[in-house]
Order: C-alpha cells, then sequence, then structure tokens
C-alpha cells in the first residue's frame, strides 16, 4: 500500500506540471524503452545515443538577407547526446543536451555559442498508464520564419507534464499540460527594431492525442491543443490570444521506405481586442520522405499563421511546399535536387505615411522560392556528406521588398 501510495503521489506530481506546448508528440513508453535498447554506448546504468548535426558550412553572400547583400563564411555545428536511465522496469528518466556553435569570419558580433537541454521522466503504472513530466531549454541563433530573413537569438522556457492511457498494440491516448515562455532578441537589426516587444510571451494550454497502429511503427493519429498567448510588454497586450485546434492524419515510422508525418487540421485563433481579424481554417504539417530503389522523394506541405515581426499586424497565413528528388548513382554517391515555395499572405496590412502619419491598408504578400542542388558522397552505414547549391528569391507587393541569397557548401546527412 506504501509503495502504490507513493507511485500515485508521484504521477499526480507528473501530471500536473505545466507542458512545452502543443507541437509536442506523444512517444510511447515503449518506444522510450526501444531507444535504450538501441543505444550503442553504454555507462554504468545510462544508455547514451549521440548524434551530430552541421548547417550553413560554407559561403553566404547575403547574410541579413537585405536588398543591400553583405557575405560571409559561416558554420553551424550542433552536437548532441540522448540519456537515458531506467530504474526498474516502470520508470524511465531522460536527458538531453545539445551545445551549439555558430560562426562567421567577417561578421565576428553573429558569434556564439548556446546550449539546449531538457530532462524528463516517465513512469509505467499497472501497466497500462504512464505518468511524465518534463523541463525543456532552447537557445538558438536561427530563421524564425519566412517573413524574417536574418537570423535571430530566441530562448525558450518550458514544462511539460501529463497522464496517458496504453494498449499492448500501442494504442495510446494521452493528456497533457504545458507552460512555455518565450524570448527573442535582435540580432543586426537598425536602431529602433525590436523583436522583443513583437515576440515576447507566455503560452500555456493542453493538448488531447490518440494513436492507434495501422502498419508496423506507423500510426493513425488525432490531436486537438487549446493554447493562450499572454505577451509580455505592456504596449503589447492587444497581441493576446488564444487558439483551438485539431488535426489528424499518419505518422510513420523513423527509418524504413517511408518516413515522416502526414497531418492536415482545422484552427480557430481569436484575439482578445483589438480591430484586428481572427483566423480560422485549414491547417497542415506534412513531411515525408520516400526511398523506391535508384530514387528517392521528399514531399512537404505546411499551413499555419505565425505571429509577425511587425507592429500593425498580428500575424499572416504562410503556406509552405516543398518537394525534392534524389538519384542513387552508386551505393555510395546520391544527386540531389529540392525545391521550396513559401508564400506569406498578410489579411490586414497598413503602411504609414511619414509625413502625414497617417494608415493605409494594402494587401501583402511575400513570396519565397528555393532552388538547390546537391552531390552526397556515403561515408558509413546511412551517413553522408557533400555539397550544395542553394539560391532563394524574396519577391513582396510591398515595393523595396525584393531580395536574393546565394549560398554554396557542404552538408551532412544522416539519412542516405
Amino acid at each position: 500500500m506504501k509503495r502504490t501510495g507513493l507511485i500515485l503521489l508521484g504521477a499526480l506530481s507528473l501530471a500536473a506540471m505545466a507542458a512545452t506546448g502543443a507541437a509536442q508528440t506523444y512517444v510511447s513508453f515503449r518506444d522510450e524503452w526501444d531507444q535504450v535498447r538501441k543505444a550503442r554506448i553504454h555507462f554504468g546504468p545510462f544508455s547514451i545515443i549521440p548524434s551530430i548535426s552541421l548547417q550553413n558550412v560554407g559561403y553566404d553572400d547575403n547574410v541579413y538577407f537585405e536588398s543591400v547583400p553583405r557575405g560571409d563564411y559561416t558554420a553551424t555545428i550542433a552536437p548532441e547526446a540522448r540519456i537515458y536511465w531506467p530504474l526498474g522496469s516502470w520508470i524511465l528518466l531522460s536527458a538531453r543536451d545539445i551545445p551549439e556553435y555558430d560562426f562567421y569570419l567577417h561578421e565576428k558580433n553573429r558569434r556564439e555559442f548556446s546550449n539546449s537541454y531538457g530532462l524528463g521522466a516517465k513512469a509505467l503504472l499497472f501497466g497500462r498508464f504512464v505518468a511524465m513530466g518534463g523541463y525543456q531549454y532552447d537557445k538558438h541563433q536561427r530563421q524564425l520564419s519566412s517573413e524574417i530573413g536574418s537570423f535571430v537569438r530566441d530562448e525558450t522556457r518550458a514544462v511539460s507534464g501529463g497522464l496517458a492511457f496504453e494498449t499492448a498494440r500501442k494504442t495510446s491516448l494521452a493528456v497533457g499540460f504545458f507552460r512555455r515562455d518565450v524570448a527573442v532578441e535582435d540580432i543586426g537589426l537598425a536602431a529602433g527594431s525590436s523583436f522583443s516587444s513583437a515576440f515576447n510571451r507566455r503560452e500555456k494550454g493542453m493538448t488531447l492525442e490518440f494513436h492507434y497502429p495501422l502498419f508496423s511503427e506507423s500510426f493513425f493519429f488525432l490531436s486537438a491543443d487549446f493554447t493562450k498567448y499572454a505577451f509580455a510588454f505592456s504596449g503589447s497586450t492587444w497581441r493576446d490570444s488564444s487558439a483551438v485546434a485539431v488535426s489528424g492524419g499518419l505518422r510513420f515510422p523513423l527509418s524504413g521506405n517511408l518516413t515522416g508525418t502526414l497531418a492536415l487540421g482545422y484552427k480557430k485563433f481569436t484575439l482578445n481586442a483589438g480591430p484586428f481579424p481572427d483566423f480560422s481554417g485549414l491547417t497542415a504539417n506534412t513531411e515525408l520522405d520516400g526511398r523506391f530503389g535508384r530514387f528517392g522523394v521528399r514531399l512537404r506541405y505546411r499551413r499555419d499563421n505565425p505571429f509577425s515581426f511587425y507592429q500593425n499586424v498580428v500575424y499572416f497565413i504562410e503556406n509552405d511546399y516543398g518537394g525534392g528528388v534524389s538519384l542513387y548513382l552508386t551505393a555510395f554517391l546520391r544527386l540531389d535536387y529540392n525545391y521550396d515555395y513559401s508564400l506569406g499572405d498578410y489579411p490586414r496590412f497598413f503602411i504609414t505615411d511619414p509625413l502625414t502619419g497617417e494608415d493605409t491598408a494594402i494587401r501583402r504578400r511575400d513570396r519565397h522560392q528555393s532552388n538547390s542542388v546537391g552531390l552526397v558522397f556515403r561515408i558509413f552505414t546511412d551517413t553522408g556528406v557533400g555539397l550544395t547549391w542553394n539560391e532563394i528569391r524574396w519577391t513582396s507587393t510591398l515595393p523595396g521588398w525584393d531580395r536574393q541569397r546565394r549560398f554554396i557548401g557542404a552538408t551532412l546527412t544522416q539519412r542516405f
């Protein structure tokens, strides 16, 4: 009885924790245990899964993505370690650490070291129920959305918790609660520009997710979430809002001939006050990667309403399409081509006359098009290194916003 009481107390404590946001996808207790068994490194009771990410290694001819370009040599390296610590057969503790270094040869003010980490715990109760909780800290220098060409520094602190019911066939129903604090800093912007007032906020709410296995390691899922957004600065409280979203689709395994997620949904975004319109409509988060003989195929479609940087707009509607093909010339050599197209649509956008101070409403649309080609060499198992060339063009109905960027450099992939 004493042990049962302690288990229930621990479950309630974990379930009461606030969570990392609706975007988190539930991972079953048994799938977490599979990660422990697959780990190649063991140190005492710990199982360790290392990996490394290399990005933007090469020459960028417009690092700030401005109409007057400035080029530089860049590189981002981010090793990662995921650590699991099983306690008996019913408690699993986990941690991750991702140190990251951004290098710029000439733009030294953009050189930065940061570290992201997380802690998590899961407890299997009575063979069917899973109590879970965790803390995540993430800090990056990156591009927030297609609206912002240059990198910004964003920092996120989040806590999460929930309770799930799982069957032996991996059918699961999970409910979660979350709280996330987002802080964004300017990098290389003109005086008077501020991402902090536009983006700093607290998000909190709850999620519900159902998984049903269809094929080997593939799942049908339904999810729903409710999120409240409260902005940090008093001058930005007109951005306070809430959102209800539902989605469904298929999730494919992490490895195999077909991987990724096929998901479509509906979202209702409501502003607490102000003259700006609410948003309701289709959302999508689909990204598929398939291998068929000598050919590889990639497809992507995302649709959402991200918060906007501009002080007279709350959000814009973003439709992001992408596709690519790969040709495996030999067992160790692959040729890649990718095309990406993103459309940012502003339902209500104003420009201000500098002489009169009057606002005029216009229909603003921003288009991003990207073409890239690359040659990838397999070095071992599924890991490959390659050389890529990429060109991005940004055109807008707003005068003076057309610009372009070219990048040539090295790539590292762990899916050859």
